[in-house]
């Protein structure tokens, strides 16, 4: 065979990946979800840089999500493992939903720091699964 039907071969192959509706659906989610998790921290951090004027809550907004991250990745690692995937995708996803909603309404009512630091806390475990 030549190197152009080999390659001709394998192309066809990965189209046909894209035309898996399961797969597409599967990874539009997965990646609306990176990307609203991206925002989120970034619109967090900038609020808390306007509201509060410091860099040093804005840090500790960060070394909250990456200590409570770091700690709970074996956990997670483990957990996704041992269930479905597609279904603890899901399950994390909406429990991170419910959690940043609950932040929005918390900075809706400017709360104290403490709180921002708690429903970071909470939501940090469940990023911790899609990684």
């Amino acid at each position: 065979e030549s190197p152009q039907s080999v390659q001709l071969e394998s192309g066809i192959k990965q189209l046909g990946l894209w035309r898996n509706r399961t797969f597409l659906s599967l990874f539009a989610a997965y990646t609306l979800s990176i990307f609203g998790g991206t925002f989120h921290t970034i619109a967090l951090n900038i609020w808390i840089l306007k509201t509060y004027d410091s860099a040093t809550l804005m840090s500790a907004i960060l070394i909250t999500h990456l200590l409570i991250s770091s700690c709970f990745a074996s956990i997670a690692g483990t957990a996704a493992d041992r269930m479905n995937r597609k279904k603890m995708m899901w399950i994390s996803d909406l429990i991170r939903c419910v959690l940043v909603i609950g932040l929005a309404a918390a900075i809706y009512v400017h709360p104290p720091f403490w709180v921002i630091i708690l429903l970071t806390a909470a939501a940090s475990p469940i990023t911790s699964t899609h990684r």
